[in-house]
């Protein structure tokens, strides 16, 4: 029989491929430190190069900007860091935390899982980076050019309804809310999950602005005379 004591779980997407460097790194890592074997996530970066001459530069450019921006997630002076896809942590921690949900509101699973992980152990929790890259496949249809580009888009609208994870979060945050490493879980998070669309719409409507403006001064130049 298996003692739930020694099993460490190895979470990851159906088109990852994990190098052999990565479990070498947990295990040793959990030699060296074996108090941290029920208190810490693993999470690698992400390199997405496959098929690589097979897919538009639009979507490859896009895959590898996400990757490159979980990568430098990965450095943190806090201790609070996301996986993206694929991370590691033992059965006792995942279940201490209540498994995964099936929600769907929980849709992003694997920023969902840290979510859990932190409010469940607070300041106890351990997310530790390891620099092994796991190989990730870009989307590749096999139907043509724009096929492959509307597939990616309607992947990174899937992607985007993890923000339900925000106000999760947040109702979490109200019932912890002495706990100093809170306030900066959800500093990060704002980051993550509200900046983004609030910059992207921001840019819209300063270009939108300044367009109108132009276009109201030309047009009384041109009454002017």
């Amino acid at each position: 029989m298996i003692e739930s004591e020694t099993v460490t779980l190895v979470i990851q997407d159906a088109d990852s491929w994990f190098p052999e460097a990565f479990i070498d790194e947990v295990d040793e890592h959990l030699r060296k430190h074996p108090d941290d074997k029920h208190v810490c996530s693993f999470q690698p970066p992400q390199i997405y190069n496959r098929p690589s001459d097979e897919t538009p530069t639009l979507v490859r450019f896009y895959d590898n900007l996400h990757g490159f921006i979980h990568a430098s997630n990965l450095f943190s002076c806090s201790n609070i860091t996301f996986p993206l896809s694929n991370y590691t942590a033992s059965y006792n921690l995942v279940k201490k935390a209540g498994f995964w949900d099936t929600v769907p509101d929980a849709i992003g699973e694997d920023f969902h899982m840290t979510h859990k992980l932190f409010w469940c152990l607070g300041d106890e929790l351990k997310l530790i980076p390891i620099f092994t890259p796991v190989s990730q496949a870009t989307i590749c249809t096999g139907r043509g050019y724009f096929a492959d580009i509307s597939a990616r888009f309607w992947q990174a609208e899937r992607h985007s309804q993890g923000q339900a994870d925000f106000g999760y979060n947040l109702k979490k945050f109200v019932r912890r809310f002495g706990m100093k490493k809170a306030w900066v879980y959800m500093y990060i998070l704002s980051e993550i999950y509200l900046l983004p669309a609030l910059l992207s719409w921001t840019t819209i409507g300063v270009f939108v602005s300044n367009a109108l403006t132009k276009g109201i001064q030309n047009l009384s130049f041109d009454m002017d005379f």
